[in-house]
C-alpha cells in the first residue's frame, strides 16, 4: 500500500513563489529546506 499523498506538508518557494511538497530525500532536513530547487537557493530573489 503507497502512501496518501495529499498529506504530504508543502511550503512556498520565496524566489520562485511556487509550492512545493516534501520527498523523502528532505525527511531530516525539512525544517531547513527554503528553496524548491538549487536554482531557486542560488538566485535567492535577484529577479522578481
Amino acid at each position: 500500500m503507497s502512501p496518501n499523498k495529499t498529506n504530504l506538508p508543502t511550503k512556498v518557494c520565496p524566489t520562485c513563489g511556487r509550492p512545493f511538497t516534501w520527498h523523502r530525500r528532505w525527511r531530516l532536513t525539512w525544517d531547513q529546506i527554503v528553496y524548491c530547487s538549487e536554482r531557486c537557493r542560488r538566485s535567492k530573489r535577484k529577479h522578481s
